[in-house]
């Protein structure tokens, strides 16, 4: 007969050995630690929400909304100007008063002329255009750079929901690990009550349950931590208690190199301010050429004495002819920005090429290690089971039992953490390719 106990133990161990069968390296909808697809796709349809509500995308926006304003100032040069002049003179000194101050004490020594100019700027050969597409290219500039702190903020809300995952799930293991601890204690200390064990086997067996105890304490806070970022992020409880599947594909060392040199958001920033820059220096070019600008007049000469205007029209010619070396200074100056934007764009190039060959390196060498957690935890079960199973038929000591107990939690334990560092490498993948974004449906 088995006792009691021991059949709920034996139960216990059952379910999870049932389980086993379903967890594997393939992420799949039959995955025990994995959501359904249907699941998952609330997960990335929340997150979407979450990025959408969060400060961080509206202060991107305003980035960007910021740099593109600075686009209709400079496009506003080409509109029709008017505005309102008021001149105030006085007449020239009369011999017959002894000074200045005297003559301008006098009631007619003053006149006052207004006049309303109406002027359009006709051309300035090219430098407001280059203007404008030096600040469209900024603001492209900026639009990608933010699309990246945007992905950061989608890769930070995705660790959080792993993270609360990989408690979530650890937690449940320990709850079970710790009740077959207590059980086996339990044995244990009706085999020595009754004579048939040596006291120290009790103190050691209940030195293992005081450390399985601490060990659930200890996994329940990292998950109360997780939770409260995880609530920072998305502003609710909808706590992740398995992990997303991931339903993207990995590139090949060539190819993510090759898309990431086009896709990638701080490379794609980087080239529009060069392109910026190349049309500051155009505009500074431009700038030594001439602006004519056409031009209507309505003046009306001393308004205190006459009601009649003159209606003048014509155009002004501005030609720089000396400014004092400025235009020269503008021109190096921008030029020794375009040098450094160059230099930073072969600099990120060479450090994306890093990080994506080190991030696959990461990817398989953690699908490698996954595998054989995996193979360590499913061992560790069926060796747990296998001495269940002897423990009437053959002397195995509860020891051994408690023992294997704790290998179980250690390799489960590794394998949950590889779990999520290998899909979390994958995310980061994604990032760095410059399909973040994509993959979310993001539009900048």
């Amino acid at each position: 007969m088995i006792p009691a106990i021991f059949k709920n133990l034996y139960n216990v161990r059952m379910v999870i050995l049932i389980g086993v069968g379903f967890w594997s390296l393939t992420v799949s909808a039959d995955n025990e630690f994995s959501f359904s697809l249907e699941e998952s796709r609330d997960f990335y349809s929340n997150l979407k929400i979450a990025i959408n509500d969060h400060p961080e995308k509206s202060l991107q926006f305003a980035l960007i909304d910021q740099e593109t304003s600075q686009i209709d100032i400079i496009r506003s040069d080409f509109g029709l100007k008017s505005y309102f002049e008021i001149n105030s003179k006085s007449k020239p000194l009369d011999s017959e008063y002894d000074s200045f101050f005297q003559s301008i004490q006098e009631k007619d020594s003053t006149t006052t002329d207004q006049t309303i100019v109406l002027e359009k700027l006709l051309s300035d050969f090219g430098k407001t255009k280059n203007k404008i597409q030096e600040y469209e290219n900024l603001a492209q500039a900026q639009s990608h750079k933010s699309a990246n702190e945007i992905s950061r903020l989608a890769l930070n809300m995705i660790n959080s929901c792993f993270d609360t995952a990989f408690y979530s799930l650890l937690m449940n293991i320990a709850d079970i690990s710790l009740l077959r601890h207590q059980e086996i204690n339990a044995l244990i200390e009706s085999r020595v009550n009754s004579g048939r064990a040596a006291g120290r086997e009790l103190s050691r067996s209940m030195a293992r349950v005081a450390e399985a105890e601490a060990k659930k304490i200890m996994i329940n806070n990292g998950l109360l931590a997780a939770q409260s970022r995880y609530k920072n992020y998305f502003n609710n409880e909808k706590f992740c208690i398995k992990f997303p599947q991931i339903t993207f594909s990995i590139l090949t060392n060539k190819q993510a190199i090759d898309i990431a040199f086009k896709e990638n958001e701080l490379i794609q920033s980087i080239n529009f301010r060069i392109s910026a820059i190349e049309k500051e220096i155009n505009a500074i070019k431009r700038s030594r050429f001439p602006v004519i600008k056409g031009q209507i007049r309505s003046e009306k000469t001393d308004i205190s004495n006459t009601d009649d205007y003159l209606l003048i029209g014509g155009i002004t010619f501005n030609l720089p002819i000396y400014q004092g070396k400025k235009t020269v200074y503008e021109k190096k100056k921008a030029t020794y920005k375009l040098n450094a934007a160059q230099f930073e764009l072969a600099a990120k190039k060479l450090e994306i090429q890093s990080v994506i060959e080190s991030n696959l390196a990461e990817i398989n060498q953690s699908k490698l290690q996954e595998e054989s957690l995996l193979k360590a935890f499913e061992a560790n079960s069926i060796s747990v089971e296998q001495l269940n199973s002897q423990f009437f038929s053959a002397n195995v000591s509860l020891l051994e039992l408690l023992q294997a107990e704790r290998d179980f939690m250690d390799a489960a334990e590794r394998y949950l953490n590889i779990a999520k560092e290998l899909r979390m490498a994958q995310f980061k993948h994604l990032l760095y390719t410059g399909r973040l974004n994509t993959f979310l449906q993001m539009e900048f």
